[in-house]
C-alpha cells in the first residue's frame, strides 16, 4: 500500500513585486486506496475518518524568491551545474573508449585495415573485405580527411546501444552512469582496443545486443530508437561475414524462445532481427 502525502501552498506578491511561498495545510499521510481513480477528488474520495487531523510540521520555503527578468522563478543554480556537465561526462565515456588510440597518437590499424580501403578506392570487392565497412570509414573520416571520425562513430554507437540497455534494464541511464559503466569496462574488458581500432570486429558484440534489445526488449524502445537498432545490426552484418552467421543462429535462438513454453515475463519478438538477416 502507498500513501500520499497531501499538502498546499499559495503563491502571493508583495508589494515590491516579490514573490512569496505562504505554506498552508499539510496533512498527515493516507492510504491510496481510499482516493479511488479520480485523483482530483482527493477528499471527497476519501473517507473522513481516514484523514488525520492536519498540523504543520514542515520547515516552510524561503518567503521571497529570486525572479528571472521575465518576472518568473529562475532556475536553480544546481540544475543548470547538472545539465552544464552532462557533456563533460560523456566526454570521460568517450575518452575512456578511445585511450588506445589517444595512448598511439592515432586510429590502431591492422592488416585487413588496408583491404577495406583498397575495396572503396577501387569500388571492387576484394575478397574478405567489405565494401561497406570501407564505405563507412570513408564517410566518417570525411573522405579521408581524419581516420579519427571511424573510431569516434564506433565509441558513440557503443556508448549509445550501452545507454539503451542500462534504461531498458531500469538502471540509471544518465550521462553519469554511462560515464561510471563505460570506465568499469574499460578497466575490466578490452573493448577500447576493439573501438579506437579501424576494424569492424566491435560490430560483432554490439549486433548480439541490438539482438536482445529488439527481440526481448522492443515493447520499452521509441519507434526511432528501433530503427537505429536495426540499421547497426544491419551494418554489422553487412560489414563481416561472421556476422551474418552470428545474426543467422541468433534468429534461430529467437524463434525456439518464441515457441518453448517460458517462465520469465519477457516477450519474445523475431520480426525486426529477422527483417535484418
Amino acid at each position: 500500500m502507498r500513501y500520499v502525502l497531501i499538502h498546499a501552498s499559495v503563491l502571493t506578491r508583495g508589494q515590491a513585486g516579490e514573490v512569496n511561498l505562504n505554506p498552508l495545510i499539510f496533512y498527515d499521510l493516507i492510504p491510496d486506496t481510499c482516493l479511488g481513480n479520480d485523483k482530483t477528488l482527493l477528499l471527497k474520495k476519501a473517507p473522513a475518518s481516514t484523514i488525520l487531523r492536519p498540523r504543520i510540521a514542515m520547515p516552510s520555503a524561503p518567503n521571497h524568491l529570486p525572479l528571472s527578468s521575465s518576472g518568473s522563478i529562475s532556475r536553480p543554480t544546481g540544475l543548470l551545474l547538472h545539465r552544464l556537465s552532462q557533456p563533460l561526462w560523456l566526454v570521460i565515456a568517450l575518452a575512456v573508449l578511445l585511450a588506445p588510440a589517444l595512448w598511439n597518437g592515432f586510429a590502431l590499424t591492422f592488416y585487413d585495415t588496408g583491404g577495406y580501403i583498397e575495396a572503396v578506392s577501387s569500388m571492387r570487392l576484394v575478397p574478405g573485405r567489405s565494401l561497406f565497412y570501407g564505405l563507412f570509414l570513408q564517410a566518417t573520416s570525411l573522405n579521408w580527411w581524419s581516420l579519427w571520425g571511424p573510431i569516434v562513430a564506433q565509441c558513440l554507437a557503443v556508448l549509445w546501444v550501452l545507454h539503451l540497455l542500462l534504461r531498458c534494464h531500469g538502471l540509471p541511464a544518465g550521462a553519469p552512469a554511462l560515464a561510471l559503466s563505460a570506465v568499469g569496462l574499460g578497466f575490466l574488458s578490452g573493448i577500447g582496443w576493439y573501438t579506437a581500432q579501424l576494424m569492424p570486429d566491435i560490430l560483432v558484440p554490439l549486433l548480439v545486443l541490438c539482438f536482445w534489445l529488439l527481440g526481448l526488449h522492443r515493447h520499452h524502445l521509441t519507434r526511432a530508437e528501433r530503427f537505429g537498432l536495426a540499421a547497426l545490426s544491419l551494418g554489422a552484418v553487412l560489414s563481416h561475414r561472421s556476422c551474418r552467421a552470428l545474426a543467422m543462429g541468433l534468429v534461430v535462438v529467437l524463434l525456439i524462445a518464441r515457441m518453448v513454453p517460458r517462465r520469465w515475463p519477457l516477450t519474445v519478438g523475431v520480426a525486426m532481427p529477422a527483417a535484418v538477416v
